[in-house]
Protein backbone atom coordinates (compact mmCIF):
# COMPACT_ATOMS: atom_id res chain seq x y z
CA UNK A 1 0.00 0.00 0.00
CA UNK A 2 3.16 2.47 1.25
CA UNK A 3 4.86 1.59 -2.03
CA UNK A 4 1.32 2.52 -4.47
CA UNK A 5 0.84 5.67 -2.38
CA UNK A 6 4.31 6.56 -3.02
CA UNK A 7 3.86 6.02 -6.62
CA UNK A 8 0.96 8.09 -7.01
CA UNK A 9 2.57 11.44 -5.54
CA UNK A 10 5.25 10.47 -7.87
CA UNK A 11 4.10 9.50 -11.22
CA UNK A 12 0.30 10.33 -10.87
CA UNK A 13 -1.48 13.38 -12.36
CA UNK A 14 -2.71 16.11 -10.33
CA UNK A 15 -6.29 16.11 -9.89
CA UNK A 16 -6.50 12.30 -11.22
CA UNK A 17 -8.13 9.71 -8.95
CA UNK A 18 -6.39 6.45 -8.50
CA UNK A 19 -6.87 3.86 -5.92
CA UNK A 20 -4.49 1.53 -4.55
CA UNK A 21 -4.59 -1.59 -2.50
CA UNK A 22 -6.16 -4.80 -3.34
CA UNK A 23 -9.05 -6.30 -5.43
CA UNK A 24 -10.05 -8.84 -2.28
CA UNK A 25 -12.31 -8.42 -0.13
CA UNK A 26 -11.69 -9.41 4.00
CA UNK A 27 -13.91 -8.52 7.22
CA UNK A 28 -12.09 -7.41 10.29
CA UNK A 29 -12.80 -10.56 12.10
CA UNK A 30 -11.75 -12.92 8.80
CA UNK A 31 -8.32 -10.88 9.16
CA UNK A 32 -7.81 -11.10 12.88
CA UNK A 33 -8.76 -14.50 13.01
CA UNK A 34 -6.43 -15.13 9.55
CA UNK A 35 -3.05 -13.15 11.24
CA UNK A 36 -3.62 -15.66 14.75
CA UNK A 37 -4.01 -18.83 12.50
CA UNK A 38 -0.19 -17.91 10.67
CA UNK A 39 1.41 -16.59 13.71
CA UNK A 40 0.19 -19.86 15.36
CA UNK A 41 -1.91 -17.82 18.19
CA UNK A 42 -4.82 -19.23 19.60
CA UNK A 43 -6.73 -16.39 20.83
CA UNK A 44 -10.66 -15.79 20.87
CA UNK A 45 -11.69 -13.28 18.05
CA UNK A 46 -14.87 -11.48 19.47
CA UNK A 47 -16.36 -8.29 18.20
CA UNK A 48 -18.49 -5.69 20.14
CA UNK A 49 -21.29 -5.76 17.90
CA UNK A 50 -22.34 -8.80 15.49
CA UNK A 51 -24.22 -8.06 12.40
CA UNK A 52 -27.58 -9.14 12.26
CA UNK A 53 -28.84 -12.16 10.68
CA UNK A 54 -30.23 -10.08 8.05
CA UNK A 55 -27.41 -7.49 7.22
CA UNK A 56 -25.69 -6.58 4.44
CA UNK A 57 -22.41 -6.84 4.45
CA UNK A 58 -21.32 -2.94 3.63
CA UNK A 59 -18.14 -3.43 1.52
CA UNK A 60 -16.86 -1.42 -1.42
CA UNK A 61 -13.96 -2.66 -3.23
CA UNK A 62 -12.63 -0.16 -5.69
CA UNK A 63 -11.07 -1.01 -8.78
CA UNK A 64 -7.09 -0.93 -8.66
CA UNK A 65 -6.96 -1.65 -12.41
CA UNK A 66 -6.41 2.08 -13.54
CA UNK A 67 -3.01 2.60 -10.74
CA UNK A 68 -1.67 -0.70 -12.18
CA UNK A 69 -2.42 0.40 -15.85
CA UNK A 70 -1.36 3.78 -15.71
CA UNK A 71 1.85 3.60 -13.11
CA UNK A 72 2.58 0.24 -13.79
CA UNK A 73 1.86 -0.71 -10.26
CA UNK A 74 3.11 -4.43 -9.70
CA UNK A 75 0.42 -7.34 -8.49
CA UNK A 76 -0.06 -6.47 -4.66
CA UNK A 77 1.43 -9.09 -2.13
CA UNK A 78 -0.88 -12.06 -1.26
CA UNK A 79 -2.57 -11.38 2.00
CA UNK A 80 -0.55 -14.05 3.82
CA UNK A 81 2.55 -12.79 3.02
CA UNK A 82 1.77 -9.47 3.44
CA UNK A 83 1.10 -10.03 7.42
CA UNK A 84 4.21 -12.27 7.33
CA UNK A 85 6.28 -9.44 6.46
CA UNK A 86 4.69 -7.07 8.51
CA UNK A 87 5.06 -9.45 11.74
CA UNK A 88 8.96 -9.94 10.40
CA UNK A 89 9.33 -6.19 10.12
CA UNK A 90 8.02 -5.65 13.39
CA UNK A 91 9.87 -8.42 15.19
CA UNK A 92 13.44 -6.86 13.47
CA UNK A 93 12.59 -3.28 14.10
CA UNK A 94 10.28 -2.72 16.90
CA UNK A 95 10.41 -5.59 19.96
CA UNK A 96 13.64 -7.30 18.51
CA UNK A 97 11.60 -11.08 19.12
CA UNK A 98 10.11 -13.12 17.41
CA UNK A 99 6.56 -12.03 16.08
CA UNK A 100 3.33 -13.47 17.54
CA UNK A 101 0.42 -11.88 19.33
Amino acid sequence: MAAGLWAVLIKGQPGRALNVGSKASISIKSLAERVCHLLNNQLDICLQQEPGNNAIPIRYVPSISRSRHELHLPAPLELDEAILRTCQWYSDTVTGNACSL
